[in-house]
């Protein structure tokens, strides 16, 4: 494991392990949010726009941001070890 990979690691596990969990929950809820208000906005177009707001705000609210940023930080930092492994 690089470098990158390594210190991103660190960070991620420096989230204490009940919050965490706590976390992971609020995102997948977020994430299962989002989902049904698109599902609906394609295969029921005749519910009202106003349950698709609520399940977009309700589902962009419950995401947690640093979960989101170190699922994506994961690619950065791989990108960024094999960039200097190839390099030298």
């Amino acid at each position: 494991m690089g470098s990158h990979l390594k210190q991103h690691t660190a960070n991620l596990e420096a989230i204490p392990k009940s919050r965490l969990s706590v976390k992971i929950r609020k995102t997948v809820v977020g994430v299962g949010a989002i989902g049904l208000g698109l599902a609906i906005e394609k295969w029921l177009p005749h519910i009202d726009d106003k349950v698709l707001y609520v399940l977009l705000i309700v589902g962009g609210y419950s995401i947690a941001g640093d979960l989101v940023r170190a699922a994506t930080g994961y690619a950065t930092a791989a990108i960024r070890d094999l960039r200097a492994a190839l390099k030298g």
